[in-house]
């Protein structure tokens, strides 16, 4: 009978030590939940900002190639013409486009 209840005495042992490592085991899974929800709750207002923030970058950039103008094709060889007059003969020559007077392009927006 002593050889029985020494067998339940140390398998009571061995379990009171696994329930110990178990509640050690969810005490760290516990903390590791609530810094998990913590940063999950911060998401929406976080998302919110870079949201935000993309629309403002965007219209900078929109902003800053606003006035920016390409034109493809200009010949790279100098012909001795004015290089002042040169884009508005450029554009009613290559594109067909009115020609604009020196008032009409500082006023446009």
């Amino acid at each position: 009978m002593d050889a029985k209840i020494s067998d339940l005495t140390v398998a009571s042992t061995s379990i009171q030590a696994d329930i110990a490592g178990f509640r050690e085991t969810v005490t760290d899974l516990d903390q590791c939940l609530s810094i998990v929800e913590d940063r999950v709750a911060v998401l929406p207002y976080q998302e919110a900002e870079l949201r935000s923030l993309h629309g403002k970058v965007t219209d900078l950039y929109d902003r800053s190639r606003r006035d920016n103008v390409r034109f493809f094709g200009i010949p790279q060889y100098n012909d001795g013409s004015d290089i002042k007059n040169f884009p508005q003969k450029y554009i009613a020559q290559d594109h067909r486009s009115g020609f604009l007077t020196s008032t009409e392009v500082q006023t446009s927006p």
